[in-house]
């Protein structure tokens, strides 16, 4: 099946966030002859040619896919995506993913993250090993429901944009 270009660039962008293993990219990439019109002959080049069995192979492909395609597009794709899910939250359970996610993008670098990462803070166990959502009261959902909206009006109205990995630009 030929792909196009967003579907491409969407699929790189996947594996750049560790959601494909090494071996499926691989098998990918030699499915998919078009990629060469999308990204050039070099790059397409050097994507086929890589031996993939190389220690070095998954940092260099990372590394290559992060010089071929705009990760902020689909990094703000992803985040405008966790945050609309909270709105529409039920269960803890639900919530939990998403809550851990979002935590982990503030540890990483999106301080804009911060009301998101505290409430997950105070709802959780921990033991020496996980952090398990456990508690959720109904102000406390409120209050996520209101930080997502926020936030998503502020990605809505180009107030937050995402210019890089784990990069922002709030105006």
């Amino acid at each position: 099946m030929k792909l196009d270009l967003v579907s491409a660039q969407r699929y790189l962008y996947n594996f750049q966030r560790n959601n494909l293993n090494l071996k499926q990219f691989e098998l990918w990439i030699y499915e998919h002859e078009e990629l060469e019109n999308y990204f050039g002959s070099k790059e397409y080049l050097d994507f086929i040619s890589r031996d993939y069995s190389n220690k070095y192979a998954f940092d260099e492909t990372k590394k290559q896919i992060r010089n071929v395609i705009k990760l902020e597009r689909f990094e703000q794709e992803r985040l405008i995506s966790l945050l609309t899910s909270l709105t529409q939250i039920t269960s803890i359970k639900e919530c939990s993913g998403v809550m851990e996610a979002l935590y982990d993008d503030y540890c990483k670098g999106y301080d804009f993250l911060k009301a998101m990462a505290l409430i997950y803070l105070c709802s959780v166990e921990t033991d020496s090993v996980t952090m398990n959502l456990v508690h959720l009261d109904d102000i406390q959902r409120q209050k996520i429901c209101s930080e997502a909206l926020r936030l998503l009006h502020d990605f809505e109205n180009k107030k937050l944009i995402i210019t890089g990995e784990y990069e922002y630009k709030i105006s």
